[in-house]
């Protein structure tokens, strides 16, 4: 190797955004209930609605991309299936959603969604 290590080495970030790019595509494939599991443990430990903490969709988002360099940039469109799939764990009772007085809305888990994600039941009550 040389002086100032192989040219080979030299990360140049475009398989981060390519393994960001393949995830968001992943997501939004996903058909609504499996998406709405996935999206669940980010009302769990370590995700942006832990401890049933308000959330939003860009929060959720960004918990998904989270392990992707560069998945930011793929948030936007991923806000459209998240809400479905929010909508579907709102549906199971699973997560709440409040509608706040200056617009938009907030989403929390519900106890019966905090069980699920202890008990790793998610899938029962979304029909997976």
């Amino acid at each position: 190797m040389g002086l100032f290590g192989n040219k080979h080495d030299k990360h140049d970030g475009h398989g981060d955004e390519e393994a960001a790019r393949t995830e968001a595509d992943r997501l939004t494939a996903l058909p609504v209930p499996r998406l709405a599991a996935e999206i669940l443990p980010a009302f769990g430990p370590g995700g942006p609605g832990e401890d049933g903490k308000e959330t939003g969709t860009f929060q959720v988002a960004m918990y998904l991309m989270a392990k992707f360099p560069g998945g930011n940039q793929f948030v936007k469109e991923l806000y459209g299936p998240i809400g479905e799939g929010i909508q579907a764990l709102e549906n199971a009772g699973l997560v709440e959603r409040r509608v706040r007085n200056v617009g938009g809305s907030v989403v929390h888990v519900t106890r019966l969604g905090r069980e699920a994600l202890e008990t790793g039941t998610a899938d029962r009550h979304l029909a997976v």
